[in-house]
């Protein structure tokens, strides 16, 4: 019987402002990456013309619950978001039988 590790999930939405979409993206990765979060998905529009609005949407999963807190927290205070937006899901415990 083995029980499934990620058993915290985080649904995430925000914006970012500008031309630097990328160097702003890949702060976000390394950050998450750091804390030991693990990456189930990354959306964003396949273009978004230079100085304007970029949607993006992640879903993440920790093993604890504190990972996704300090991720948030991090995410406010450390670049400029907007729309910020967030949910956290406890997963039920999932088994592999025989």
């Amino acid at each position: 019987m083995q029980t499934h590790p990620l058993l915290h999930q985080m649904q995430l939405t925000f914006g970012i402002e500008g031309g630097e979409i990328y160097a702003t993206l890949e702060w976000v990765l390394a950050h998450a990456r750091r804390i030991g979060l693990t990456l189930l998905e990354l959306k964003m529009p396949p273009r978004t013309p230079a100085g304007q609005h970029t949607a993006v949407a992640m879903h993440v999963a920790a093993r604890q619950a504190e990972p996704l807190n300090l991720f948030v927290a991090r995410l406010e205070n450390g670049v400029d978001l907007t729309e910020l937006r967030y949910t956290v899901a406890s997963v039920a415990t999932c088994t592999d039988g025989d």
